[in-house]
Order: C-alpha cells, then structure tokens, then sequence
C-alpha cells in the first residue's frame, strides 16, 4: 500500500490565504502536504514559538507546523497544538532521533554509538534501553495529545548527525559492548577484549559479520516494533515522520517496516532538493536534476512496499 505526494518543504512559502483544514487522511493524497520547520520566527523571539508565527505560516500556505524548538516542553507542545487548530493547521513536533549521552563518561561506558572504522560518539547508541527510553519518554505524550486533538498528527524525527567523530547520519550499525554482547551470547562464543577500530575486523575474520548485521537490524526492528505497539495503544494514527529520507539503515531496514502501518503511513522528508544541483546549473537543468533525485529516493521506498507518503 503506497501514498505519494510532494511537498514544499521549510523553506518555500506559496503566498496563498490558508484554506479550511483538510481531513488528515487527505493530507498528503488529496492535499499536498506542506511543512514548515520554523528555524527562521522562533530565533526571533528566543527560540520560542508564538501564535502569531504559527498565523504567518497558515497564510504562507503552509499546513503543518513543525517547530525547531519546544518538544522537551509539553505544556509548550499542547499550546502550539492549540494555536495550530486554531489557523486551521497541523502540527509535529520536531525533535532528534538521537540524544547526546550525560557529560559523565561513566554513565555511558559501552553504550555509546561506535562507527565500523572504531570511532566512538557521545551518542547513546540504538542499541541502548536509554535511548528508547528516552524516546517514548516524549512519542508517548505526544501521541497522548494526538488522541484528544488530531491536530497534533505526529513527531518529526531528524537523524542527521552534527555531532563530532561521526562517519555519516544516524544510525549505521553500531559495534558498542551492548550489542556485541548480546551477539556473543546468542552465538554461545566468548567475545574476546576488542578495540574499537578491530571490531568489525574481528566479525569479518570470523566469517560473522552478515549474521552480525541481521542480529543487530532485528534488535532495532524489536525497539520499533515496541514504541509503535505502544503508540498504537494510545491512538493508531499517529504518524513518524523521518528525516534525511530515503534513509538511514536503521530507517530503511527497521522503521520502514515497523513504524508504517495501515492506519499510519510512515512520512519519509527527503532533503536532497533543498537548491540548485550546481551553483551554475541553469534553471531548467537544476529542476530536471532534482526530479530525477525525488525520483530514486521514491524509487527506493516504494520498493520496500510500505504504506508511506514520500515529501520532497
């Protein structure tokens, strides 16, 4: 089951009067769906969001809110859900995907994201009970919120890394204590003592690596599969939408088929045509490039066979 549509995102504004709201199973199919991620108004006013940005982004055309800011914050959160209904919008909020480990190493130690090339990030790693914790720990409120007022619709998850010592956006797999021991001890092996940069080495050597992979990738679906049946005990519709699509492989290979559902397409937000594909690319060429990477990155989510909608 697939759904398509595109999208002027973030940073386009149709100069049009906002229209009634059309029913969320509209938007997205009958309606474009149109979202802005407000890093422009909010800095204006201390990175807080005021009802009137929300007001300028319905007249813009816009038709779902994002804010950069304010997801930790609830009763933030339901204000702007308010002031959404109220310009006749939707709203998602926006946070990361990931979540920076405490300042003391020691509350960490094995459980932070660690690249194949053994570079290791202040990052929890997806493997971590911390970082699902932390997760449903702001999804399940949210979609709380979502159960009384639809206008909340969903969160905007971004897995883009700007974190130092990272080799790409989150998550690739991860090689941290948590996960190889969990491998080791489903193999019935004893895992010898490793450096980080000869951990991929080793699975390599001992031939382990692919069932490494599967192993971990089933570890995530697990996480998914549970945030999700949690959320869909609170209501069913409520929509993940993730960013940079087409994605990640822990997007591609576990929130693909765990956070798509048939009351709830999983919202793929690709970035690849935010301008010009050359700084000297003429206007038509520009365009046509740009379609043809909209193009592929469908391409790749309609190949997975999910119940999505896929934003330019």
């Amino acid at each position: 089951m697939r759904s398509i549509a595109a999208l002027s995102f973030c940073l386009v504004a149709a100069l049009a009067q906002a229209a009634e709201r059309p029913a969320l199973s509209d938007l997205g199919r009958g309606v474009k769906m149109r979202i802005l991620v407000d890093k422009v108004m909010q800095p204006t006013r201390g990175w807080k969001t005021e009802e009137w940005m929300v007001q300028e982004a319905a007249k813009a055309g816009f038709n779902v809110f994002s804010p950069r800011r304010g997801a930790e914050d609830l009763g933030e959160v339901r204000q702007v859900t308010a002031w959404c209904r109220q310009a006749g919008i939707y709203h998602q909020p926006w946070m990361r995907g990931v979540q920076d480990v405490p300042k003391d190493p020691a509350l960490s130690v094995g459980k932070r994201v660690v690249w194949a090339n053994g570079s290791e990030q202040a990052l929890w790693s997806p493997n971590s009970d911390e970082l699902w914790q932390w997760l449903a720990g702001y999804v399940l409120p949210y979609a709380e919120i979502s159960a009384q007022d639809d206008t909340l619709m969903g969160v905007f998850l971004d897995y883009e890394n700007y974190w130092p010592g990272g080799a790409g956006n989150l998550y690739e797999l991860s090689y941290d204590d948590v996960i190889m021991g969990k491998f080791a001890a489903s193999k019935g092996i004893a895992l010898p003592p490793l450096a980080l940069d000869r951990r991929k080495a080793w699975l390599d050597e001992q031939k382990l690596h692919d069932e490494f992979r599967q192993f971990q990738i089933n570890h995530w679906r697990q996480k998914c599969r549970e945030l999700r049946q949690a959320v869909d005990r609170i209501n069913p519709k409520f929509v993940f939408n993730i960013y940079p699509a087409p994605g990640t492989m822990f997007m591609l290979e576990a929130c693909y088929p765990e956070w798509a559902t048939a009351n709830a397409p999983l919202l793929l937000a690709d970035p690849w045509t935010y301008g010009r594909s050359g700084r000297f690319a003429s206007h038509e060429a520009a365009l046509k490039s740009n379609q043809g990477i909209i193009e592929r990155g469908k391409a790749t989510a309609e190949a997975k066979g999910i119940n999505h909608i896929y934003l330019g």
